[in-house]
């Protein structure tokens, strides 16, 4: 009831907004940003069967990911966020199978490079 939603449009003072303001790139953009530095807290105990911290995550001691539930692979952003637009909608499980390739490729791109470099340091001898 607050926001107004059933009140008539000229006492509502965001009833002018168009939706062009809404969806302006910049607004996208820093909204982008807030949910790229906003921090998540976790819990981070040693673990039973290793011993050590669970966080941070080491890319190479993981094996396997789990991701479950019935919103793994849908976006639901809630009752008040809003249309968003396609390109920003990104499901929990392909965002975090995004970023296992992107660490992939970075592990490989840096262990071509470390060879690369081994064979100029033989090379140059």
């Amino acid at each position: 009831m607050r926001l107004g939603e059933f009140d008539p449009r000229e006492k509502v003072p965001y009833s002018g907004i168009k939706p062009g303001i809404i969806n302006d790139p910049s607004h996208n953009d820093l909204a982008v940003e807030v949910a790229t530095k906003t921090p998540v807290l976790l819990k981070n105990e040693v673990a039973s069967k290793s011993g050590k911290k669970a966080l941070p995550l080491r890319a190479n001691d993981i094996r396997k990911i789990a991701v479950l539930g019935p919103q793994a692979d849908r976006v639901e952003l809630g009752d008040y966020s809003g249309e968003i637009e396609p390109r920003f909608r990104i499901t929990p499980l392909a965002g975090i199978q995004d970023f296992i390739r992107k660490i992939a490729l970075m592990s490989k791109l840096s262990t071509a490079r470390e060879e690369t470099l081994r064979e100029e340091r033989i090379s140059s001898h």
